[in-house]
């Protein structure tokens, strides 16, 4: 295997039902590549076989952390740091004029798993996405006093 090509699912990218889910597993992908070509150029991976079995036999702390850090890549490529403050402020905004800033206060996850699939849509991400990368950058629960 010479890491050249990400194999994907033709039903899958085919659908735009998968388009975000596929958006990201592409991202994800491209960030093995990016993060982890040292360690798979000296892998003696030769076809998918070999890749199966070496997966397979990666101790599960290994496994993840390698997941976490391309899933990290990902989230951070599709939804950019500054677009995502700008998009949390906007939503803030929104609350404050529909008055709904105790809502807020009292129940912060009941707010963003309701403005998440807003805030997904221009990142082309799903809204599970949204709701990590807003956890991960400290963005959520908001401090309404600084917005």
């Amino acid at each position: 295997m010479d890491l050249t090509a990400i194999v994907v699912d033709y039903d899958f990218y085919m659908n735009d039902k998968y388009a975000n889910r596929m958006r990201f597993s592409f991202a994800h992908e491209v960030g093995h590549f990016a993060l982890h070509k040292n360690v798979l150029a000296v892998l003696d991976l030769v076809d998918p076989v070999a890749w199966k079995n070496f997966i397979l036999n990666l101790p599960e702390d290994e496994y993840s952390n390698f997941e976490w850090q391309a899933n990290e890549f990902a989230g951070r490529l599709l939804v950019p740091h500054p677009d995502l403050v700008i998009a949390v402020e906007q939503a803030i905004d929104i609350i404050r004029k529909n008055h709904l800033a105790d809502y807020l206060e009292n129940d912060p996850d009941a707010v963003l798993s309701r403005v998440a699939p807003t805030i997904c849509k221009p990142f082309g991400v799903s809204a599970e996405v949204i709701k990590k990368r807003v956890s991960r950058e400290d963005l959520w629960p908001p401090k309404l006093n600084n917005f």
